[in-house]
């Protein structure tokens, strides 16, 4: 379970909130086993609730969305933390495939390999939203990402 109340952050002022989802943040990247060089809160298209740079290795989440004062906007920014979280998971399998090996202390995510093999076929043809927003969202990466966002956020309120 998350070590945070949707309600307990939303009482918090921008600063305090800023710092305890950084926190949280932080204990959701060690929990889910997730290794990035950075994680920045800034101000980015009201579209964009985040995203993966995989060059650079950080995920960039939107601090609009955690300093609503509407709660479901707060919801939503740890539902891109995970989303996010997803994608590098994904792009690490993609990136190393041949140690995709089932009940292995290496596959540390228990991995099938027929589902790292489709992440691969849908990998190569990704539309970005912007380009093709319903492609994007049929995408086979971008729907694994929403339901794993989806299921760590159960019963979070």
């Amino acid at each position: 379970a998350l070590p945070i109340c949707l309600m307990a952050l939303h009482a918090l002022n921008n600063e305090e909130r800023i710092q305890k989802t950084s926190e949280v943040v932080e204990e959701i990247l060690k929990l889910y086993n997730v290794h990035l060089d950075g994680v920045v809160i800034c101000e980015l298209d009201s579209a964009t609730a985040g995203y993966y740079n995989r060059e650079k290795n950080t995920i960039a989440l939107n601090s609009q969305f955690l300093l609503s004062a509407d709660i479901t906007c707060i919801r939503e920014f740890l539902d891109t933390v995970f989303h996010e979280c997803r994608h590098v998971i994904q792009f690490r399998a993609i990136e190393n495939i041949d140690s995709v090996t089932e009940n292995t202390s290496e596959n540390f995510w228990q991995l099938e390999k027929d589902r790292v093999l489709r992440w691969c076929r849908f990998h190569q043809d990704y539309q970005e939203a912007v380009k093709n927003p319903l492609e994007y969202y049929m995408n086979v990466l971008e729907i694994d990402a929403r339901t794993f966002a989806y299921m760590c956020l159960e019963g979070v309120e």
